[in-house]
């Protein structure tokens, strides 16, 4: 017959002595910090912090498997640009407004800009117009919402004009160009919702394209500002945001990167690399950004690193696809990886990178690459991208239901 086993009482002193319930280095050593106690309150906090730091790095290393062995590559034939070729094209997950947005240009027809939305990110809206014929294959932007609205930026190219296209809503279906003009920019390169100072932001060149500007409107593109501490001769191709005061703005030059850690509206200085930066990613579960090259090498920066080079992953890639706790790297044989090989980039014990096996290869039909204008961020559960020279709809789904 089962027996109870013996109750154990532990006593504490209640001096308030410093040894009276401080961890012994036993204790610490199995994980305690030193400032937890051992009483009934501390060992839970404690067992919870084990319990959710175990399921924090198993939630990291096991979204990308999954998400690797879980793509659906659909028969929607190229759902964002009326069957022309696809030349530019932006997918992405908008937390704030929980809906897919889409933007496209197709160079077939003029560079038609069209936009998009969606519920889960394969049945998509009708497409919504806001530049026809004359606009360029990379002077748009992807689609961000501040929670009220959805806005898109893209330039008119005969009249080298930029525009700030708003919603009333976080739909597409009536967006228009906003009252404001610009300051400096007519050649739009690329745009975000900034979280940390709730102002819409704007990268672009101007009429001559031989000055980078950087444009700032907190009404919803009624008026536009420039960022006093942010200039360059160079040309800017893409930025992202930490949401907390951090960003990266890569060029599409050798020279004169830029980076801010304390608000877009800083000072933004001078970030030396060599290599020619096609695309820039915050990535959530890294607490990173992720560059690629005009080689398509692939670089991490932490977000409050920038001084240290960045961490180079020893990686080429076709294509990197991005969404919650999962980044996918899509190979490219350019000396160091392997043709259509997935893999992906994880971080543990602060601020180490590593890669993950290799998690599987993709179809040869698969022909996407990383450029400026495509690029694809996901939801906390779906990533969506085309593929083929059909632009078909793929996507993967990964991690517990319920998620977004």
């Amino acid at each position: 017959m089962p027996t109870n086993p013996p109750k154990v009482t532990t006593t504490f002193a209640t001096d308030g002595g410093a040894d009276a319930a401080t961890p012994s280095s036993a204790e610490i050593g199995t994980g305690f910090r030193a400032n937890d106690t051992t009483d009934f309150n501390q060992t839970l906090n404690y067992s919870l912090n084990r319990l959710c730091g175990w399921g924090d790095f198993l939630g990291k290393t096991l979204a990308p498997d999954i998400a690797a062995r879980n793509i659906t590559w659909t028969d929607i034939e190229d759902p964002f640009t009326a069957g022309n070729a696809t030349q530019g094209l932006y997918i992405r997950y908008d937390d704030l407004a929980e809906t897919w947005y889409a933007s496209s240009a197709d160079a077939s027809t003029g560079a038609n800009i069209r936009c998009f939305n969606s519920d889960d990110g394969i049945t998509w809206s009708a497409e919504k117009k806001v530049v026809s014929v004359d606009g360029w294959s990379d002077s748009f932007s992807p689609i961000y919402s501040n929670g009220t609205v959805c806005a898109v930026a893209a330039t008119a190219v005969a009249s080298a004009t930029a525009k700030f296209f708003v919603s009333s809503d976080l739909t597409v279906a009536n967006m228009s160009a906003a009252a404001g003009a610009f300051v400096a920019i007519k050649h739009v390169r690329d745009m975000l919702w900034d979280p940390d100072t709730s102002k819409w932001y704007v990268i672009g060149l101007n009429a001559g394209k031989t000055q980078g500007y950087l444009e700032w409107s907190d009404d919803n593109g009624a008026t536009w500002n420039n960022v006093a501490g942010f200039s360059t001769t160079n040309n800017p191709r893409a930025f992202a945001t930490d949401g907390l005061g951090f960003a990266w703005c890569v060029m599409d030059d050798s020279t004169s990167h830029r980076h801010c850690t304390g608000g877009m509206d800083g000072t933004w200085l001078s970030l030396s690399h060599t290599a020619q930066f096609t695309s820039c990613t915050f990535v959530p579960n890294l607490n990173a950004f992720i560059g690629t090259d005009a080689a398509r090498s692939v670089y991490i920066y932490h977000r409050n690193s920038f001084s240290v080079a960045a961490f180079d992953t020893d990686y080429d890639a076709k294509q990197l696809l991005v969404g919650g706790d999962v980044n996918l790297f899509i190979g490219e044989t350019f000396g160091r990886s392997t043709d259509w090989e997935i893999t992906s980039m994880v971080e543990m014990n602060g601020y180490k990178f590593y890669n993950l096996r290799t998690l599987g290869f993709i179809p040869e039909e698969f022909s996407g690459w990383i450029s400026g204008n495509h690029k694809f961020t996901g939801s906390p559960s779906r990533i969506v991208w085309t593929y083929g020279s059909l632009d078909k709809l793929a996507y993967t789904d990964f991690g517990p239901s319920g998620l977004v």
